[in-house]
């Protein structure tokens, strides 16, 4: 489960064009971020516009909320709990990919897909 919420936090390293400073992940909302590659398990994951998120993968979801603080969203796990992980906040687009560097040195591919 901690490499999931490796990933969740992973996604959140976007590189691309930011969004307004006040919401960059408005795209997310309604959208899915689709997680593969990386000898993981591929996995999604769902940023809530009410401060919420799941990861859903094959092994079961692990919950938790998150909050942007300044420049940074920071992701707290709730279920099952763990600790807070904090990374820069920027936005993508609905069909962009981009590479997630985990802390492990695990490089994994991020997609943002359209619907739920």
């Amino acid at each position: 489960m901690r490499m999931i919420l490796m990933s969740l936090v992973g996604s959140v390293l976007l590189a691309g064009a930011a969004m307004a400073m006040d919401d960059p992940f408005a795209n997310y909302y309604d959208n899915t971020v689709a997680i593969t590659g990386g000898g993981g398990e591929d996995h999604v994951i769902h940023i809530n516009k009410d401060g919420t998120y799941e990861s859903i993968a094959p092994n079961g979801t692990i919950k938790g909320v998150w909050k942007l603080k300044e420049a940074d969203a920071c992701f707290t796990q709730t279920d099952p709990a763990a600790d807070t992980y904090c990374v820069p906040a920027t936005s993508h687009e609905v069909g962009e990919s981009w590479e997630l560097h985990l802390a492990d040195g695990v490089v994994e591919t991020a997609t943002l897909q359209a619907g739920r």
